[in-house]
């Protein structure tokens, strides 16, 4: 039998909850396709902090690097609001997808039947309503520097590498080719600074990536010799 080592990080506030109760439905599927399930657990965040005065452990690290997988809780609260910003949880979480290398978030969001009618909205707008969000998680302006404030001025730095443009961009677009052949990838250019970071490193990308971007193929699988242009999509 097949033995994963999961490493366990409840977290603050509704987060241990939430763990428990999954771990239950992981233990019940593993029981369900006969493999076992090893959990070490570990801390992150407020709780972190209280117990070790940091918000991520070098435990918690180690462990997470050395797990098959992680399973997370949430993190934060008011009682820890007034730390210095390196001490909130928030920072460790961060420092935390930084150290794994975790660049892909992904969010579905999907409208079931059953609850057309719980919406704000009209019936006819979100049915069959079925997304998946991709988001880049540890370039941007999170991680950029340099950063600070200077008197009466404060300042960021968003900085992408090329790397990180075209992980993230295959990443979405493989997802949207397994999808359906309804998916419609696309990329969102929303001034001149994004258009110089990321055209050029999309359209130099492998033509696994490039085929989806193309706005004339009628399907996200099929190859296209048609030129590329980033902030397009494409449907069936």
């Amino acid at each position: 039998m097949k033995t994963y080592n999961i490493a366990l990080i409840k977290g603050d506030g509704i987060g241990p909850e939430i763990v428990d109760e999954a771990v239950k439905v992981l233990d019940a599927v593993a029981a369900r396709f006969d493999f076992s399930l090893r959990y070490q657990e570990v801390l992150m965040g407020g709780s972190a902090y209280d117990v070790t005065g940091d918000p991520l452990p070098q435990e918690t690290i180690n462990v997470s690097l050395n797990s098959d997988a992680v399973l997370f809780g949430a993190i934060g609260g008011e009682k820890w609001d007034s730390l210095p910003r390196e001490k909130r949880p928030e920072s460790g979480l961060l420092r935390f997808r930084k150290e794994l290398g975790v660049f892909a978030n992904l969010r579905p969001a999907v409208v079931y039947d059953e609850l057309v009618n719980a919406s704000s909205l009209k019936p006819e707008i979100v049915q069959g309503v079925d997304l998946m969000v991709v988001r880049e998680l540890i370039g941007g302006i999170y991680f950029g520097e340099p950063k600070g404030r200077e008197g009466d001025k404060a300042f960021n730095t968003m900085v992408y590498t090329k790397e990180e443009v075209v992980r993230i961009a295959h990443t979405a677009f493989k997802i949207a080719m397994e999808r359906s052949k309804k998916s419609a990838p696309s990329t969102r250019r929303t001034s001149s600074m994004s258009r110089r970071c990321g055209a050029k490193p999309l359209k130099r990308s492998p033509k696994r990536i490039r085929r989806s971007l193309c706005r004339t193929c009628t399907s996200t699988t099929r190859p296209c010799s048609s030129s590329v242009t980033p902030n397009s999509s494409t449907s069936s």
